[in-house]
């Protein structure tokens, strides 16, 4: 603790050690998960690690937050136990490699317990060959091996004690009447929404039968499962706004060239970005006015504003400098023009759906005792640091310089990162004002979620082909399943917590259902890297906000 200072992870001196990229970003992500998951407001902690030798990769993630953790909440560690395994925004635990050989290091090495991701069943004791069952093989070292989902049951088996407090009931939905009917009038209204969308594409394409059956289900589960009602009108509205950009493009291009195609999307960003910082506005203009609940989640709801911009900022520069005349030129336009279509959809309708059901979060029965935004903008400083830390480590990992960006197809997730980066950069000191301090949250929420995705997707779910305009593909179902799993767990008993402590955690509870939902639902379509990539997303937007909200101090 170090008076006012934001919370930081001080990693200049240690590529001279011996760090590398990849450990960089596993240590600023086990600073940031661990200061969230332990309640304390991050705007007086400073971390700092230590290297005595060449070091790199993921695999200290997890014990890294551990430690977080144990520092934070005075708790002893236990000497004999050791872990393995990397970490998620959600407190998750991914899978790492070369397990069988860690086993031999930790019994070599006198510990007497390993912490092992869940997903672990098997090793190779020969590096290749025949698996043999984890515990067993633990055993046969003298080794109690565990095997966990999270941060906090690691923690719990490092030191004995519970990292959350019991709660007398989980959370549920219904617990808040108001939801409920927020609920209702949000999942009909993006059925409204989706519909319209449909609508619009030519009745000759095939698409808009196919658009019309997943409506027709989605109606259909309106009175037995709404979130996957919604998840399904929330795809469809996608779908069929992608195809409805990209047909109006391909005629303009027949029917005027692609000169007039070219300028006509330029303008359309202009004006789209206009469109989303007076909505930005319009809705920071309210936070002061808002329960501490509601301003803790409303930069969660901004992401569908924050990370929009984004894209559309990403795609202005190789617009303009697109070459008319190049063969790729109507690919590149009508592609442009299909995630244009896409992000303005989730503007324009799936944004005020989640305004719904944010407005009609309950009254919290507790008050502050310290600044809200104060508490919000503490947050701003650590989770820009760990984006930063991601971004290092991407560009390492692919090679990528800043001159590369320029070059790359519409379509591509790391200009969106950059143009968040970028966005981030301009951050000053929080203070400016509450609207100011709120936007600023979102586009580093943006920033942090957008990095740790295609992260974790490098070193543990295994989700390839990640962009912005293609079904991602899932290399690894079981490592997806296991960590959506965990943050849905966590969402649960961080709500359970925060609505015993007085304050309301029902947007979240609703944006991970749905969001679980999208993945359950676009699965048994035969697109579950589509699902994957929204169910991340939401859980872990939603586990900040919670974070936040647990380490909020009231009376």
């Amino acid at each position: 603790h170090e008076g006012k200072a934001p919370l930081t992870v001080k990693l200049d001196d240690l590529a001279a050690e011996g760090a590398g990229s990849s450990w960089k970003a596993a240590s600023a992500s086990a600073a940031a998960v661990g200061a969230m998951m332990s309640g304390t407001d991050p705007t007086d902690l400073n971390f700092n690690f230590e290297v005595t030798g060449p070091i790199d990769g993921p695999s200290a993630g997890a014990i890294m937050t551990v430690g977080a953790l144990a520092v934070l909440t005075n708790t002893p560690l236990k000497p004999t136990v050791t872990m393995t395994g990397t970490i998620s925004p959600d407190g998750s635990i991914g899978t790492v490699a070369g397990i069988a050989a860690k086993l031999r290091a930790a019994a070599s090495n006198g510990y007497e317990t390993v912490v092992l991701p869940q997903t672990a069943t098997t090793v190779q004791p020969k590096g290749e060959g025949e698996r043999v069952d984890t515990i067993e093989y633990g055993t046969s070292l003298g080794l109690e091996v565990i095997l966990a989902q999270n941060v906090s049951q690691a923690f719990e088996v490092f030191t004995g004690k519970p990292l959350f407090a019991s709660t007398s009931s989980p959370y549920e939905l219904s617990q808040s009447p108001a939801l409920i009917s927020a609920q209702s009038q949000a999942t009909q209204a993006e059925i409204q929404a989706a519909s319209s969308a449909v609508a619009e594409i030519s009745a000759d394409d095939p698409l808009r039968t196919q658009l019309e059956e997943e409506l027709a289900a989605a109606q259909g589960l309106l009175t037995t499962n709404e979130n996957a009602a919604f998840a399904l009108a929330v795809d469809v509205l996608n779908q069929a706004s992608r195809n409805t950009a990209a047909a109006k493009t391909s005629a303009l291009i027949s029917s005027a060239g692609v000169p007039t195609a070219q300028q006509n999307l330029l303008d359309d960003i202009t004006a789209d970005i206009a469109q989303i910082d007076a909505l930005t506005a319009r809705e920071t203009a309210q936070v002061t006015s808002l329960s501490a609940s509601q301003t803790l989640f409303l930069p969660s709801a901004l992401t569908w504003l924050s990370y929009a911009r984004a894209v559309l900022v990403s795609l202005q520069s190789p617009l303009k400098k697109l070459n008319p005349a190049s063969e790729t030129a109507t690919q590149d336009l009508i592609t442009s023009a299909s995630i244009i279509g896409e992000q303005m959809a989730g503007v324009n309708y799936t944004f005020a759906q989640n305004l719904t059901m944010l407005s009609a979060l309950p009254p919290d029965t507790v008050s502050p005792t310290e600044p809200v935004m104060t508490h919000l903008a503490g947050y701003t400083d650590f989770l820009i640091e760990a984006g930063q830390q991601n971004e290092n480590y991407i560009s390492g990992a692919f090679g990528i310089q800043p001159s590369d960006l320029q070059s790359m197809p519409a379509g591509s997730l790391l200009p969106v990162i950059s143009a968040l980066s970028a966005e981030c950069s301009t951050i000053t000191a929080s203070g400016t004002s509450a609207a100011r301090d709120t936007a600023n949250a979102s586009t580093a929420l943006s920033y942090y979620a957008t990095t740790s995705l295609l992260v974790s997707s490098a070193q543990a779910i295994g989700i390839e082909s990640l962009g912005l305009n293609e079904s991602p593909s899932i290399q690894q179902p079981e490592m997806v399943l296991s960590s959506l799993n965990t943050g849905a767990d966590i969402v649960t008993s961080q709500a359970s917590l925060i609505f015993d402590k007085g304050l309301q955690p029902g947007f979240a509870t609703w944006s991970t259902a749905w969001g679980l939902e999208a993945f359950t639902t676009l699965t048994a379509r035969g697109r579950a890297g589509d699902g994957t990539v929204i169910a991340l997303n939401e859980i872990w937007f939603d586990t900040v906000a919670l974070f936040m909200l647990n380490a909020l101090q009231t009376n």
